[in-house]
């Protein structure tokens, strides 16, 4: 008698945890469908994708009529403000004021700063539209090829 009801414990055991961590799992989903993401988030996630994407897409290449290379894009967020991270490569004799000015254009025409605030959603008046435009940054960082310890930050 024993022997059976071990029997119907070592069968029904596993069902009962496959069945039970598949509920806590369902369970999970549910909550993380109910959890909503704020706009911030949203936008963030979107502006991280846009940055990953340029990233792949220009790393190494030669901007035209410079001397630098595209280097790399990355996100930044605090309470103030968020944006762009952008950084271009070249010799250390070219990391000068007169080409960070060029480079701060070049950045600026890559990244309407309009269209990035759009990433962070739609319904905003006017001032509020203004204020976020504000708060987005573009900071340019020029960075010796040879030496990336060696940067001019630009803004």
């Amino acid at each position: 008698m024993l022997d059976k009801k071990m029997n119907m414990i070592k069968f029904f055991l596993p069902l009962f945890i496959v069945f039970f961590t598949f509920n806590v799992q369902a369970n999970i989903i549910k909550d993380l469908k109910r959890t909503e993401a704020s706009q911030f988030d949203v936008g963030m996630l979107r502006l991280d994708i846009v940055a990953l994407a340029v990233k792949n897409k220009l790393q190494g290449e030669r901007i035209r009529g410079t001397d630098f290379e595209f280097g790399n894009v990355s996100t930044f967020s605090n309470n103030e403000q968020l944006g762009l991270n952008v950084s271009f490569t070249s010799d250390s004799e070219n990391l000068s004021q007169s080409s960070c000015e060029t480079m701060k254009l070049y950045t600026a025409k890559m990244f309407d700063k309009k269209t990035l605030s759009a990433l962070f959603g739609k319904g905003f008046d006017a001032e509020e539209s203004a204020d976020l435009m504000n708060r987005i940054k573009l900071n340019t960082i020029l960075v010796d090829e040879d030496n990336l310890n060696m940067t001019f930050k630009c803004n």
